[in-house]
């Protein structure tokens, strides 16, 4: 073999070990020319396999590296325990953890919410063959507002929000998980996956007492970097409802049922 393709045989080693040698080159290869190769934002498609419908990214975006966290590295893998009939997706970016819960739960319902309508538009199309995902163009907050993305030049995973007083053509509205309840007839969130990018902050701050004891787990990516105090706060709030704490990849889980010592860090 050349250097060059001795190079990329070897980059693509996860992939290979993943989906063995057929599929994990051919998605290393896609994978490879959208974060190096092609102009930013054209369209590239992926079929991994397990997963029955292909995924659409943006090349030169941070949809490739999201596809590696959620399909190389499992982040939206963490056990759950029993059958959750009702999921929501707090930051659901493009779709892909959402498509995996779809996969992984098909008779759960998932509400998949993203504030940002070009990864909104694209989480649609990624999610659209499956029935039991709902999409949203909506944010999660500490109660029903207005919120508005301070940082539009930033990637587009890394999207932070301020709350606005007056709606305007560039805001969006947000909903407070008691609102979620109410707003979609929830009795119950079996589990609430949020990555928000620091507003987990306000989410946590005050009121959880109004919704927590209907929600079963939560696995929550902590921005402290974005917004200092986030996790201290998450913590804070729940401390009081008898949740167990564990890791898994980047987030925090927070489960009321017990975790095998074998799955606490990821």
């Amino acid at each position: 073999m050349s250097g060059k393709i001795m190079d990329f045989y070897n980059w693509a080693r996860p992939w290979r070990e993943r989906f063995g040698i057929w599929h994990g080159l051919k998605i290393a290869m896609v994978m490879r020319k959208a974060l190096w190769s092609l102009p930013a934002n054209s369209e590239v498609v992926v079929k991994v396999p397990g997963i029955s419908k292909p995924i659409t990214l943006r090349a030169g975006t941070s949809d490739p590296e999201v596809f590696m966290q959620i399909f190389k590295e499992l982040q939206a893998d963490f056990p759950i325990f029993g059958e959750p009939r009702v999921i929501v997706d707090a930051g659901a970016n493009i779709g892909l953890a959402s498509v995996v819960f779809a996969h992984r739960f098909p008779r759960a319902e998932i509400l998949a919410l993203e504030i940002d309508r070009q990864n909104f538009e694209l989480l649609r199309r990624n999610t659209a063959d499956y029935p039991n995902v709902k999409a949203v163009l909506k944010g999660l907050w500490s109660k029903k507002t207005d919120i508005f993305v301070t940082n539009p030049g930033a990637e587009s995973w890394a999207f932070q929000v301020s709350e606005q007083s007056v709606s305007d053509g560039r805001s969006i509205s947000a909903l407070g998980v008691k609102d979620i309840l109410e707003e979609y007839s929830y009795a119950r969130i079996d589990l609430l996956k949020i990555d928000i990018e620091g507003s987990e902050y306000e989410v946590f701050k005050d009121g959880v007492d109004d919704w927590i004891d209907r929600v079963g787990m939560l696995a929550i990516e902590v921005h402290d970097r974005f917004r200092p105090g986030c996790t201290e706060a998450i913590r804070r709030a729940l401390q009081p409802y008898g949740f167990i704490e564990s890791n898994w990849a980047e987030y925090l889980l927070f489960t009321r049922d017990y975790l095998p010592a074998s799955a606490r860090n990821g």
